[in-house]
Parts: C-alpha cells; structure tokens; sequence
C-alpha cells in the first residue's frame, strides 16, 4: 500500500527530513519515508520502512515538552490496558520498544532542540466521521469497545493519577474554565478586524464588514 491510497492520512513528504532522521538515528527504524500527520500540539509522521507497503509506526516528536513523568505514564497506562483489557490490545496505540528492556520513550535531536520522542503501533482504519453510513454492526462493535475500555479505565484510574493537569484541559467539566481563559484572544481578533474595516472604509477601499462579539 503506497501512502497515497485510502486510509492513509500522511500530508506529504517530510520536506527538511527531521522526521526520517529521528526515525533512523534516535530509533534504528530501516525508514525510508517519514510522511507528516496532522497534530494538535506535536508533530506527529507516518513512518515507513524501506518497502513503503505499510506503515511501520506512527513517530510522535513532543515538541510541547511535557513533563517526562506524563509521558511515562502513558506507556504505563497503555501497556496496563493491553494486559487488562486483552479483547481490544490490539486497538490501542501502544508504545512500541526498540527491545524488550528498551525504554520506548527517546530524547531525540530535533530541528535544533533536544525533546523526547516516541513510536507508536500504526492503527490501520479510517475514522468514523468519514464513514457513511453508520450501519447498526459498526455501532454495536464500538459500542462494546468503548464498554471494555471504560470497564480497564475504571479498574486502573486509582492507579494513575495525571502527574500534572494538562493545559488546555480535555475534561469536560473544564470546558466553562478553559473558553474563560482564552475569551480574550478571539476579542482581540474581533477588535483587529473591525478596527481593519473601519480603516479601509476611511481610506474608501471598502475592506471587511464590521464583527461584533
């Protein structure tokens, strides 16, 4: 299978080859292609190795430094709910290891700074918003994964406490505090746009319709 075909969420090349070059030097990966994934605060590659059939691994490089006891913790979490929950250990994006004792988690070299990185297990699929329909098998099945999951999670969740609390939180019950927190970005842009506006309408070149909040 060639990056390009269905399934595949890779954006392109990786144009300065810092990705292919973790891939190689900070995890020994025979990878000839290091394809750039879409990510929320890390930079994330669809790594391949020398035969491009199918991707050997997901390589995330945290750019946004969390601290070392987080990232632990999730390959702990991980490898605890593979063993826990064995029906979907192959479901879950668990930290793969270079070799049996090896840690999985690698202080890198990356685009000038030193940060950890990690490979994960690539979970081949499409995501569910893009099937269409939903037929009632799908729904079931991920009605039972989510059942199993939840059952693993709630049998370990006194066991790992977050070391720190994320910022910005994914908790739901922080949603009120988070939008608070960050309100005043989306005003200044409202303010920018319609100071932008007015200015261009002076100098008669029309320009954007006034925001209101």
């Amino acid at each position: 299978m060639q990056p390009s075909e269905e399934g595949q969420t890779g954006t392109g090349p990786d144009a300065d080859g810092s990705g292919l070059a973790v891939a190689r030097e900070g995890f020994g990966l025979d990878a000839s292609l290091a394809s750039p994934l879409p990510g929320d605060v890390d930079r994330n590659f669809l790594v391949y190795t020398s035969d491009r059939r199918a991707p050997a691994a997901v390589l995330k490089v945290f750019t946004s430094r969390p601290s070392r006891a987080a990232l632990e913790q999730q390959r702990d979490l991980f490898d605890a709910l593979a063993s826990r929950a064995p029906s979907i250990a192959t479901l879950l994006p668990v930290l793969l290891r270079p070799g049996e004792r090896e840690d999985p988690i690698r202080s890198v070299e990356f685009e000038g700074s030193t940060v950890d990185a990690a490979l994960y297990r690539y979970l081949p699929g499409r995501p569910l918003a893009e099937v269409h329909p939903h037929p009632p098998a799908l729904l079931k099945e991920l009605g039972r994964t989510l059942g199993v999951l939840d059952l693993a999670l709630a049998e370990l969740s006194q066991a790992f406490v977050p070391p720190a609390k994320a910022s910005p939180s994914w908790q739901l019950m922080d949603g009120p505090d988070t939008i608070e927190q960050r309100l005043g970005f989306v005003a200044q842009i409202v303010v920018f746009v319609v100071v932008l506006g007015s200015t261009a309408a002076l100098l008669g070149g029309g320009g954007p319709a006034p925001v209101t909040p």
